[in-house]
């Protein structure tokens, strides 16, 4: 059998090795472990292989604390010191921006990280599938569609594992229709929860195919009553969100309020935001204030300034930053996140802030042609990062910096370089964990004019 030693890890952790020249991907795999494998899959530049025994393990491998990793796709990188996973994630975004946006010569900080990397997510999409005449719920396993069945998760918040167990309590007892992807027929796809840091309580929406929830009456009552229910205290409230769409799609369009109220309140820093089931919200709320720290410091505003925040959400980073602005302009695509907004603002009491609802494509173009001009553009895109045409826009409605917040490395380094091509220049890249034991980083970019 071969023997490598792995070297990097790859975008979904699986560890990284050379065999006679050739890339062999290792799952479970960690930087500096000395591995003999069993290659399984062959291809003429790559293969992949399975490890067979250890020959020495790596220094910054430890025991994780959940005895699923390796099987449930969630955390992929838990064996791996927490220190060297900073590190790693530090050289990743560094090589990213030299691979992807051909930019060899940025300096990359040292990624701001968790004192306690565990029990952070505020938010987890559990499917449910029969598996075996068995109804099963956790997470799918790395790479796949096979649900593995997860009793309980050491990144999720406690307040979800709570409401978790007692769901499966549930399903352990009573039937329920159970969606197949295959067949597109059966009614539950997914249970989603959302938790607030703040208060502990808990936001639980039963994803359906269809228009309402067979037994829903029957569960609603279990998970509410406190003679069955331990955790029923932690419930702020019941949503049914339907999505009839074939695929892995998770939430459909439209929610209706079962139980409770349809909404959560959370905190960060000195101001409350209203979470709507749909809308966008930072998975780790603690290290969310540090990123937006970092946003504020950037800005450097004096009050003087006028901030655009493109893809606002719940305008979380708009009202961060509004109490030192001039004034904030908001633009957001989904409309209930732009109420969650604005009634945000109003909530915490700030009247220099407008939201706009709309896609940034079709908005800023038209701003473009007005005149409009911003001291200060933040950008918070999806994974996917920016079209060309959001780019293009706010090089020209910018008068002096760019602010991009991204969870993915590689559509910033390749929006990166776009800008750099309208006449800006990379100041500081300083990344934020929001993510610990996973391959995935939150990263700030400054972006300035150059004169």
């Amino acid at each position: 059998m071969p023997q490598l030693t792995i070297t990097d890890l790859g975008s979904k952790g699986e560890g990284i090795g050379k065999q006679a020249g050739l890339t062999v991907f290792v799952p479970g795999g960690l930087p500096k472990d000395e591995v003999e494998v069993e290659i399984t899959k062959s291809q003429p530049r790559f293969s992949f292989g399975n490890i067979k025994s250890f020959i020495a393990a790596s220094p910054d491998r430890v025991t994780p604390k959940c005895p699923l990793v390796g099987i449930c796709g969630g955390c992929q990188i838990q064996a791996y010191r927490y220190d060297a996973q900073l590190n790693w994630k530090q050289q990743k975004i560094k090589d990213t921006f030299q691979r992807i946006g051909h930019l060899p010569d940025v300096s990359v900080e040292p990624v701001l990280g968790m004192k306690s990397p565990y029990f952070y997510r505020n938010k987890a999409q559990f499917p449910v599938a029969l598996i075996q005449k068995k109804q099963t719920i956790g997470f799918y396993a790395l790479s796949s569609h096979t649900l593995v069945d997860v009793p309980t998760c050491c990144i999720q918040h406690p307040s979800i594992n709570a409401v978790l167990t007692q769901f499966r309590e549930y399903l352990r007892r009573y039937p329920v229709s159970i969606y197949s992807e295959k067949t597109h027929k059966g009614l539950l796809r997914h249970v989603v929860m959302r938790v607030s840091v703040h208060t502990g309580k808990v936001l639980l929406s039963f994803v359906i195919n269809g228009k309402d929830l067979s037994n829903s009456e029957k569960i609603i009552a279990f998970m509410t009553d406190p003679f069955e229910n331990p955790a029923v205290g932690l419930i702020e409230g019941i949503v049914l969100n339907f999505n009839s769409r074939p695929g892995n799609g998770i939430m459909g369009p439209y929610s209706r309020v079962v139980w409770g109220q349809g909404f959560l309140t959370d905190k960060i820093g000195d101001l409350t935001f209203r979470i709507s089931p749909l809308s966008f919200f930072q998975v780790n709320p603690l290290q969310t204030e540090v990123l937006y720290q970092e946003v504020l410091s950037m800005s450097e505003l004096t009050k003087k300034e006028t901030v655009l925040d493109v893809f606002s959400g719940i305008g979380s980073i708009s009202l961060y930053v509004a109490a030192h602005a001039k004034q904030v302009w908001g633009i957001e695509a989904v409309s209930q996140a732009v109420e969650d907004a604005q009634y945000n603002a109003i909530e915490n009491k700030l009247t220099n802030v407008e939201f706009f609802s709309g896609s940034a494509e079709n908005i800023l173009p038209e701003w473009v042609l007005e005149g409009k001009s911003a001291d200060v553009v933040i950008l918070d895109p999806p994974r996917k990062g920016c079209d060309r045409v959001v780019l293009e826009a706010v090089s020209e409605i910018s008068s002096e910096k760019i602010i991009y917040v991204s969870c993915d490395p590689a559509t910033l380094a390749r929006d990166a370089a776009i800008l750099v091509q309208k006449g800006f220049e990379v100041e500081k890249i300083q990344p934020v964990d929001l993510f610990p034991h996973t391959v995935h980083i939150e990263t700030v970019a400054l972006f300035r004019k150059k004169r």
